[in-house]
């Protein structure tokens, strides 16, 4: 879901300022000194930059990100070359955006994920199984064919939120099991924790906009972003709410309730059996029956 919005410029970085040295007298360039000397000495600018004698900033060091470490945790048992190339497109996500970094990191934490694409016409574009730790995308939203917009890698980033959040969905799925949540009420709690995600995605988008843009991935809406009148990026559905009231309206809903009613269904089936045998037990052996207490 989300908005069919028309990209706006993207906004210009702000160049940073250099600022020119400054000569003083000796005597107060020796108390600027032993005063910054006693700040050093007593920790009040520890942690801060210092500059050098001449003035000029310590040369930025360049952190490693960490990707090799994380993409090994990627799994394509397929070998499936739309994989290969969707894992080397979140890279450039995983350099510039912190908070998808924070999201695979537990993603990696938890045992990775299997990425497969399949031609199904009876499953949905893309989805996420908790349990087995795999992501499914269909050919369609995988290829990225020439003509049709790209896809795939905001598809794939909102599943791999969606599994960063696989203990809300199977937890959900438990009650929905024990028969502690109707099949209505807990389709709607699922959008409500899959609004997590969307407001992930804007959060992707924002923190590396100009290098998705640059990409090819640059529509918002495929982000569940829209962009303001100054530019800058904010979220398709401000609420939860917003975003439940969508969901429903387009029929997302509708589908987890039918996989909730399958679950309840499938718990209902497996217990007759059950249920079934305790009351031949009981019939040949009355006593098995009785309530504590009772004789």
């Amino acid at each position: 879901m989300g908005f069919d919005i028309t990209r706006t410029n993207g906004v210009h970085p702000i160049a940073s300022a250099t600022g020119g040295s400054q000569t003083s007298s000796s005597n107060a360039a020796g108390a600027s000194a032993s005063r910054g000397r006693r700040a050093l000495t007593d920790g009040y600018l520890q942690g801060l930059p210092v500059r050098t004698a001449s003035g000029a900033r310590p040369a930025a060091v360049a952190k490693p990100s960490g990707w090799a470490a994380v993409a090994a945790h990627i799994r394509n048992p397929a070998d499936d070359p739309r994989v290969s190339n969707l894992v080397a497109k979140l890279e450039v996500l995983h350099e510039q955006s912190p908070t998808f970094r924070a999201r695979m990191k537990k993603v990696v934490g938890e045992g990775g994920v299997t990425i497969t694409v399949a031609k199904s016409d009876h499953l949905p574009k893309a989805f996420t199984h908790p349990g087995l730790r795999r992501i499914h995308l269909s050919e369609e939203v995988a290829s990225d064919a020439p003509g049709v917009a790209h896809r795939s890698l905001p598809a794939l980033a909102v599943e791999i939120s969606n599994l960063y959040r696989g203990e809300e969905f199977e937890t959900l799925n438990r009650h929905v099991k024990h028969g502690r949540l109707g099949i209505e009420h807990a389709a709607r709690l699922k959008e409500t924790a899959e609004y997590g995600s969307v407001t992930d995605m804007v959060r992707f988008f924002s923190e590396a906009r100009r290098s998705l843009e640059q990409m090819g991935f640059g529509n918002p809406s495929d982000w569940y972003a829209r962009i303001g009148p100054f530019g800058d990026v904010r979220g398709a559905y401000p609420t939860a709410n917003d975003y439940v009231s969508a969901a429903v309206k387009s029929g997302h809903t509708a589908a987890y309730e039918r996989q909730f009613a399958y679950i309840a269904a499938e718990m209902k089936r497996t217990a007759e059996p059950s249920a079934n045998n305790d009351s031949t037990d009981a019939a040949l052996n009355p006593k098995s029956a009785a309530r504590p207490g009772e004789r």
